[in-house]
């Protein structure tokens, strides 16, 4: 059910369309995937985020993540979760250790 939640918004947008079988189904984005489980914050849904990055670590859009967790009601609890999860990894070559350097210094 789509909400006049402004990610929820952006979330509608983003959908990717893939084949499951000989059918198309539409599924949001990890990245936001991740934002809304950070919402959520139950110790299930970090747990859901840790293993969505552990498998998409190298094309996740960490700067649009970053950006939701800034602009919800939540913030500081939200970057405190994605300090967490990503705080000590070195994800990637795109600067993602940097990212966690720069939400430490935000919060």
């Amino acid at each position: 059910m789509l909400t006049t939640d402004s990610h929820h918004q952006e979330r509608w947008r983003r959908r990717i369309q893939e084949w499951v079988g000989h059918e198309k189904f539409w599924f949001p984005t990890p990245e936001d995937v991740i934002v809304q489980k950070l919402r959520w914050g139950r110790a299930k849904d970090l747990e859901d985020v840790s293993a969505v990055i552990s498998v998409q670590a190298k094309r996740l859009d960490y700067a649009y993540i970053e950006k939701w967790c800034r602009e919800t009601a939540r913030t500081r609890a939200m970057i405190q979760r994605w300090k967490s999860l990503i705080g000590g990894r070195n994800l990637d070559a795109k600067g993602t250790s940097q990212m966690g350097q720069d939400l430490t210094r935000r919060c």
